[in-house]
């Protein structure tokens, strides 16, 4: 989806995973939350 600068979001809940490592980004999230529905809010 497209989201611009400024945008707000909303997404459905869910926990954060905080310090999540990513070997492909070769760095550490602070928070990374993994969410089943996102949309930009109007």
């Amino acid at each position: 989806m497209k989201v611009a600068k400024g945008d707000k979001i909303k997404y459905a809940d869910a926990p954060a995973l905080s310090n999540f490592p990513s070997k492909t980004l070769n760095r550490t999230f602070d928070a990374l939350v993994l969410s089943s529905a996102v949309e930009v809010v109007k």
